[in-house]
């Protein structure tokens, strides 16, 4: 209860020092103290309905990129002229992850330790999340989607911590493993399970023997993790751990 309640007072302290009129200096007068969002609705802020980001971005086809040269000028934009306060119901959300991600370390000996650090990390890429949208406050769809982007690097991290290191491994069990980490990676991300070889050649980089090569793409395919399709490409499946 103590580490609780110290927790509860340093995420308070760290929180509040982002409440307006702490903004960086030089935009002191630019974020008044009552603020009124101007591109979101108070229902929207009451979080009455949310789809996850990674929905999202599942819709955004390749054609909704924008040119690089007027991504850059938006960003610096964004930069200058958007220096987002948190409001309370943000602060809130942050304080509440925080110290859920806190209780779980006390009682789990074997986890990575939660430190202010990140609690710091959480309220930067949540102001970032709204400066994307040039918005002047916070709010908790913003904190959300950062959630649910720690949430999935949690998810993974924790598999990776239960992969089977092998020692004295050969240059082919090596490359298998990476290979392996890289097919997980685009899968979980959203991406799709097709590779053909030749993209799996470019990523494991020249060097790789011929007969090193198919010892890797026999000891993918023997356990199933890859099986080839009659199109010519490898559909990968991923160990249920």
């Amino acid at each position: 209860e103590e580490d609780q309640n110290h927790d509860s007072a340093l995420s308070r302290h760290v929180v509040n020092r982002r409440m307006p009129g702490s903004a960086a200096p030089g935009f002191a007068g630019i974020v008044p103290a009552a603020i009124e969002d101007w591109s979101n609705t108070r229902e929207f802020e009451a979080g009455s309905t949310r789809t996850d980001l990674k929905v999202r971005l599942s819709k955004a086809g390749p054609d909704c990129a924008l040119p690089a040269e007027l991504l850059q000028t938006y960003l610096r934009y964004a930069k200058k002229y958007s220096q987002p306060s948190l409001t309370k119901a943000a602060r809130r959300r942050i304080k509440e992850f925080y110290m859920e991600k806190r209780s779980a370390a006390h009682s789990s000996s074997g986890s990575l330790p939660v430190t202010p650090r990140q609690l710091e990390a959480l309220i930067r890429l949540s102001e970032a999340r709204a400066r994307a949208e040039l918005r002047r406050v916070v709010l908790v769809s913003d904190v959300e989607d950062v959630i649910e982007i720690l949430k999935s690097g949690f998810d993974f991290q924790e598999q990776f911590n239960h992969v089977t290191v092998r020692k004295g491994k050969t240059k082919a069990n090596a490359l298998v493993d990476r290979l392996t980490q890289f097919m997980e990676r685009r899968v979980r991300s959203g991406g799709s399970n097709q590779f053909r070889e030749s993209e799996l050649k470019d990523f494991a980089g020249p060097g790789v023997e011929a007969k090193d090569w198919d010892k890797v793409m026999q000891l993918l395919n023997d356990p199933g993790t890859l099986t080839l399709n009659g199109s010519g490409s490898y559909t990968f499946r991923s160990e249920e751990r």
